[in-house]
């Protein structure tokens, strides 16, 4: 059975030691959970109230990290399904409850 991990890249880093595992897990539903709960975690830290959208973006892309899903069989590819940053620029729509006007 394959697994599923969730890495975290420091932004604009590209060394080995910039990379940090976050977890494993059996499914990648379970995976994409636990992005989705950090990248939470990232912008609620970032967030202040009567913050517009982008600029929440812009602090969380120059405070976050870069996560990806791999999966550990012979396609070592990005799991396909999620996009971190397509699900972080949602997130910030929610939390800033205005839409962006641009």
């Amino acid at each position: 059975m394959p697994k599923f991990f969730v890495e975290a890249a420091r932004s604009g880093e590209q060394s080995d030691d910039s990379v940090r595992r976050v977890g494993e897990f059996g499914t990648r539903e379970e995976a994409i959970a636990c992005a989705k709960r950090l990248i939470d975690t990232l912008l609620l830290a970032q967030y202040r109230q009567g913050m517009h959208p982008r600029e929440l973006m812009a602090r969380y892309q120059a405070a976050g990290e870069q996560l990806a899903i791999f999966q550990d069989d012979d396609a070592t590819m990005n799991v396909s399904g999620f996009n971190p940053l397509q699900y972080a620029g949602q997130r910030c729509q929610d939390y800033c409850g205005k839409k962006d006007p641009s």
